[in-house]
């Protein structure tokens, strides 16, 4: 009776034993889990040398004439003053005869990363007024506003090829005084301006070569001035 109870005691203290070392190795498996996961946080966060993390930020380059790549400052100055808000007419007024067409646009400045503006400015030769000698005819420009009523009549009637009121109207103009530049007979052909009160065809008259030049003689071809239209 005393050896089966001293059997069952020391059973008892092995159990008791063996409880307590797992208890232990589960404290131990756990501790080491949560060290694992604090050491994996703290990587992550802090790096290698202990020291946050910075997101690196990409610098965009461009390449340069000759070869290469090359950073340059990306920075875009307002095109238009210094706000920052400026902005390129979407828009241009609508242009009357005689005026400059103005357009303008963006250029890369690859000196310096910005933007230059660059502006254009075609003017219409055709109905432009010229003032001073004309250097291909050596003769005084003279504005079509400034001709009478009379050659505003004749020059609609030479830009819709007539009809004309004289039959003379169309008529080659041999440039016998010398007076125009010297081109072939035929370039040349002159057009009636009438006179208030006369009854015949007058002195004056409009003068067209083939290139498009037009003249105006008021006293019968002994002068003229080159029409600027």
């Amino acid at each position: 009776m005393t050896t089966s109870f001293g059997n069952t005691n020391a059973l008892a203290q092995r159990a008791g034993s063996d409880t307590i070392s797992l208890v232990r190795s589960k404290r131990t498996v756990g501790g080491l889990v949560a060290a694992v996961v604090v050491a994996l946080l703290t990587w992550w966060v802090y790096g290698d040398d202990g020291a946050p993390q910075e997101t690196p930020t990409s610098e965009p380059s461009v390449s340069v004439p000759g070869g290469g790549s090359d950073s340059i400052d990306t920075d875009i100055t307002p095109p238009f003053g210094t706000s920052s808000d400026a902005s390129v007419p979407s828009t241009v007024p609508e242009m009357s005869s005689g005026e400059a067409d103005f357009s303008t646009s963006l250029q890369p400045d690859t000196t310096n990363g910005s933007f230059a503006t660059t502006t254009t400015v075609a003017m219409d030769a055709t109905t432009t007024p010229q003032s001073g000698v004309d250097p291909e005819s050596g003769l005084q420009w003279l504005a079509a506003s400034e001709l009478p009523p009379e050659a505003h009549t004749t020059l609609g009637l030479i830009d819709s090829d007539g009809p004309y009121p004289y039959d003379q109207d169309g008529a080659t103009f041999e440039n016998r005084e010398g007076i125009l530049p010297d081109h072939p007979i035929g370039y040349y052909r002159e057009f009636t301006v009438d006179t208030p009160g006369a009854d015949h065809r007058g002195a004056r008259r409009i003068v067209v070569g083939d290139g498009d030049e037009f003249y105006y003689t008021e006293d019968h071809y002994e002068s003229f001035e080159r029409i600027s239209r």
